[in-house]
Parts: C-alpha cells; structure tokens; sequence
C-alpha cells in the first residue's frame, strides 16, 4: 500500500471516528433532553401534599422551557419572557370533604388523573377556603365535592358558605340516596350539582366526567318535587309582597316540558331528543332550572315548602304524585 493511498484510509477512519464521536453527542443530548421534560412534567411542587391539606399555587419562572429549546433548537430563549407556571393547574384538584372511608377509596380507584384532597369534616375545607379567599382571592381547588352528611357541620350550611367564598367554584353535593327535598336544599344554597353515592368505580368514574364536563344530574324525584311546587296549590295567588310566588313564574315552558318528560322516567339526553333540542341544550336548560332555585327570593322558601309537602305527605299517607 502506497503513502497515498494509506493516507486516504486514516483520513476516512478520522471522519468515521468523528461521524461516531457526533452520533454519540446527539444521543446524549437527546437523552438529556428527555429526562428534563420528564422532571418538568412531575415537577417538586406539583407532587401530593403531605398532611392531606391543599397547597398554594406556586409561581415559578419558566426556564427550563427556554433551556430545553437551545438544547433541540426549537428557538431563541433569550427572546423569550419568563412564563408563569403553577403546580395546581397541571390536572384538576378536586376537594372532597367526606368523612366516608369506603366511599373515599371508590374514588381514589375512579379519579384518574385527577388530584383529591380529602377534608374529613366541613370546618378544615372551609377554614382553607377563607386562608386561600385572603391569599389569593381564588380556590386551592377546581371543583370541590361536598357531603350533606358531614359530622361536624350541615353539609348545605357548609356549600352555602362555600358558594359566599367562592362564587366561581364548581360545587357539587354528594348524597347517600337521591332525596328530593335535600337535593333542592343544597342547590337553593348554591350546588352546581349532585352525586348519589355509588360504590363501583365505572359509575363514580362517570359521575366525575359529568362533573368535568358541567352536565348537572336532575333525576326523576327531583323533577317530580319540582313540578309539584310549579302548582298553585302550595301558594296562594293572591298578591302579596310577603309570600313567595308559584315556581312557575320562574321557569319557562320550555324548562316545564323538561322537567316533566324527566319526571316520567327520561334521561336528560333523552328527553332533549324528545324536543328536538340542539346537543347540550338540554344540559344547558338543567342549568337554568338550577339557576332558578338559587335566586334570593327561593332560597330559604323553596325548601321550606318542599319539607312542609313531605311532612304533610307522610302524614297523610301518601304516596308520590304521578305526573299524568
């Protein structure tokens, strides 16, 4: 083998050798970059709190965005500004003041990937509403799950106080069984909705997807109660500044003819076919029906009556009123 030619070989095995030597960096960077994207995912300050108490939104500037970008390329951070990044928005964090042991793991096991923070009584969720209400002006949470059984306070006591903190939370009732006249209580005191408690996971899972999704429950009792204090007979028509007004001054037609097809067993998808309704419209007027309980003039008299009609139901012996 000539010079030349023996030149040429240690010229290649030099390009190889450097070929290898650049193939190796960019493996190591890309390895790099990946275990930074994947500390940036699960970051110190997003993991669960010890204790079982909610923590503060915490503000961190978003360096390892403009790092991670000079190292693939991807831009300039140095023209990019800092960006605010906060632990509790990377998945919902949802409170559950319950004190139910059993129920708590159903949930835990249907959660996803939301974040729970379970409140054993109704005095810790609401001293941690005022402290975040002083702090922040927001909620440490996105929705909150609120038990009308509560051992230490009254579960629609405790949403109606909730509802005064935070007037944009989404609150939602948790009941043992599906009692009319408690379940009008708690949305007259601000409940956006309610889960009857169930013990299997794919009913809980679905009653959180609801619950993401706004789509408020309004099951046949409740439809059935309301429409029976739509009537005449609960309040007289005479005017009077004093006296509460019949409900159907407030709903509408539409919302009447809702809540009758629900109180004769449909669903509420169901029944919005039965009128033709645009998808999620139906949702939309449950939400209003909802919106119509809440009102100052209904709130403390509207389940006042519903209990007056139970007491005297039960006195009387009778039995539900069929909608015909």
């Amino acid at each position: 083998m000539n010079s030349r030619s023996t030149q040429q070989a240690l010229t290649q095995s030099r390009a190889g050798l450097r070929a290898t030597a650049r193939a190796s960096f960019v493996r190591w960077i890309d390895g790099v970059i990946q275990r930074l994207e994947t500390f940036t995912a699960t970051p110190p300050w997003a993991q669960p709190p010890r204790g079982g108490c909610a923590e503060s939104a915490i503000t961190m500037p978003g360096f390892a965005d403009g790092f991670l970008a000079r190292l693939s390329g991807r831009g300039e951070a140095a023209t990019e500004q800092p960006r605010a990044r906060t632990g509790r928005h990377l998945r919902m964090t949802l409170a559950v003041a319950d004190a139910d042991d059993e129920f708590l793991r159903v949930m835990q096991r249907a959660c996803g990937g939301r974040r729970l923070i379970r409140y054993a009584a109704g005095a810790p969720l609401l001293a941690e509403a005022k402290a975040a209400r002083s702090v922040s002006g927001t909620a440490p949470w996105d929705a909150a799950l609120i038990t009308l059984g509560l051992p230490d306070l009254n579960g629609t006591t405790a949403i109606a106080q909730m509802r005064a903190l935070h007037p944009g939370l989404c609150i939602w009732a948790t009941v043992g069984v599906e009692e009319s006249h408690t379940l009008i209580g708690a949305i007259c005191a601000g409940a956006d909705g309610y889960i009857v408690k169930n013990f299997a996971p794919g009913s809980a899972a679905m009653d959180l997807g609801a619950l993401d999704q706004d789509q408020r429950p309004l099951g046949r009792k409740l439809a059935v109660s309301l429409l029976q204090l739509a009537g005449d007979s609960l309040w007289s028509r005479e005017p009077s500044i004093q006296s509460l007004p019949p409900l159907a001054d407030g709903f509408t037609r539409t919302q009447l003819q809702l809540l009758r097809l629900i109180a004769r067993g449909d669903s509420i998808a169901v029944a919005g076919e039965r009128m033709s309704l645009v998808e999620g419209d139906a949702n939309m007027l449950v939400r209003q029906i909802y919106a119509v309980l809440q009102s100052p003039q209904r709130r403390d008299r509207v389940p006042e009556a519903l209990r007056e009609q139970v007491r005297a139901r039960m006195a009387g012996g009778r039995e539900d009123i069929e909608i015909r």
